[in-house]
């Protein structure tokens, strides 16, 4: 059931669908643009998943909005109305509602956040997905203040470089999550997108002067990873990620991330002989994580069934000494996981670590130590690398080429 008020009233739609405008088609590149029921949006043009498996959404605009019903037809659902609640209702999860903001000027708004461009609400495969449509270059101004902070990491070269990075990583992934209707999600599963009120003029000023600049090897886009700090080496990207190798993606060393090394205190602690395994210059971003053998062992029967935990044992170190291939010891069996799983399954910060063990009187492990280094997964360009460089006076293409081995940087509209 629905009901319908003037401006200024609350909407409430018995209905929980979405639409999706530009299945199939790939994104053009130049000056074209695109109209929602005379909604203009230039190209090239990105979708956003703002959620999904939702059971409700309330979405408001502050200068009012139009929302249209597809069956497949458009139908006027309401007209400039300031806020819609919409409920889910299984049985109507074959209709399509969008909602388009009464002016260019005007945002809608979702969770507190605004968003330029315009909302879908569709059914995909995993029940219903909210829908952000918007300009690409609109879309980075929300994504480079996002990923790398104005406030702490000030300087423009750096965040020149960041949108370089995001716009590459966006156009290369668009499709990604098709299955969904829509590219990339709003989180660092993909990029990390805040909407409006993220945008910083800095930040948005180095989108519009790199506007269409993105990197290629050997004429095809790179898939431009990045992290937010890697210790002082980033690691080779198949040691990471699995595949193959990546020319362009190779451990690069980041002497920007080096201080002093650090020391870890803890009583009735077993150390390894060689304490020293990553170096003996340590990175700002050092981090340390004790957990119980218990809480370990409950983490990694999520994933697999060990039984109980005996003993984590690296097996081998990449070439930025990142432990690489882990060997989880257990009652019911033994397990050997590799790269990003692991920081998934110990639910670190990162995988460039060494491990410290606190036994009991009876010689029983009770905790594992992690002393590690870096955020992120450390592969592709470090962003606090990318700052390092900049206040040392290098520039964006520089701070790209260091991170991008032998790329192309070229504008393609």
């Amino acid at each position: 059931m629905q009901k319908s008020h003037s401006k200024n009233a609350k909407y409430c739609i018995a209905v929980f669908i979405a639409v999706f405008f530009f299945g199939g088609q790939p994104v053009e590149f130049g000056k074209e643009k695109s109209f929602f029921q005379g909604y203009l949006i230039p190209k090239p043009i990105i979708r956003i998943g703002l959620g999904i498996n939702l059971t409700d959404v309330k979405i408001s605009s502050a200068s009012g909005m139009n929302i249209y019903e597809v069956k497949p037809n458009y139908r006027l659902l309401a007209n400039d109305t300031d806020e819609i609640f919409i409920k889910r209702d299984r049985e109507e999860l074959s209709k399509i509602i969008y909602f388009i903001p009464n002016s260019q000027q005007s945002y809608l708004s979702y969770k507190g956040r605004n968003y330029r461009g315009i909302f879908v609400l569709k059914a995909s495969s995993r029940s219903a997905v909210l829908i952000n449509i918007l300009n690409l270059e609109d879309y980075l101004k929300s994504v480079v203040p996002s990923e790398l902070c104005p406030y702490t990491f000030h300087e423009f070269e750096a965040h020149k470089a960041q949108a370089v990075a995001a716009r590459t990583y966006a156009i290369k992934n668009l499709g990604m999550n098709e299955d969904l209707g829509f590219d990339l999600y709003d989180t660092p599963k993909s990029q990390y997108y805040k909407g409006m009120n993220a945008e910083h003029p800095m930040s948005s000023m180095a989108v519009e002067q790199t506007q269409g600049q993105v990197a290629f090897y050997n004429g095809k886009l790179i898939d431009a990873l990045y992290t937010s700090s890697c210790g002082g080496m980033t690691e080779n990207v198949e040691e990471i990620f699995g595949g193959f190798p990546l020319p362009y993606l190779r451990s690069t060393e980041c002497d920007y991330e080096r201080q002093r090394e650090w020391l870890v205190n803890c009583d009735n602690s077993v150390f390894p002989v060689n304490t020293d395994i990553l170096g003996q210059n340590s990175s700002p971003d050092s981090w340390h994580a004790n957990k119980t053998k218990k809480e370990l062992k409950k983490r990694i029967n999520r994933y697999y069934p060990i039984g109980e935990l005996k003993d984590l044992i690296p097996l081998r170190r990449g070439h930025s000494k990142r432990v690489v291939e882990l060997l989880i010891s257990g009652s019911n069996t033994q397990i050997i996981i590799k790269g990003l799983k692991i920081r998934r399954v110990l639910g670190l910060k990162e995988t460039l670590f060494v491990i410290y063990r606190e036994y009991d009187k009876e010689g029983r492990i009770t905790h594992f130590i992690f002393s590690g280094r870096g955020q992120g997964h450390g592969v592709g360009l470090c962003q606090v690398g990318a700052y390092g460089m900049a206040l040392a006076g290098a520039d964006y293409k520089e701070i790209l080429r260091k991170y991008y081995h032998g790329i192309k940087i070229s504008k393609i509209y």
